[in-house]
């Protein structure tokens, strides 16, 4: 199925249900959605549909906070400017 040029979809929960069945009853089946992130419209984010999980496959990448992965948790917490604070309990 060929990308929709949906600059925005309405944010009314209701509203963007219906768009999600209407797209997933067209009769090209598609997989899912790929659209601009809510929160972040210059990222991208796949809503996948059930029928296509077995097409799919989870793969363990370790906790955040590991130190292969210490990197990706800095830019993501500089790009939408957040911090960590340690836990004082």
């Amino acid at each position: 199925m060929p990308s929709l040029p949906l600059q925005r979809l309405d944010r009314n929960a209701a509203v963007a249900r219906r768009w999600s069945a209407a797209i997933h009853a067209h009769p090209a089946k598609p997989d899912g959605i790929l659209c601009p992130a809510r929160h972040d419209p210059a990222r991208t984010v796949c809503a996948v549909f059930e029928r296509a999980k077995s097409a799919l496959r989870a793969e363990e990448l370790g906790s955040l906070v590991d130190g292969a992965l210490l990197p990706t948790l800095s830019e993501l917490l500089d790009t939408y400017g957040l911090g960590l604070v340690p836990d004082v309990s």
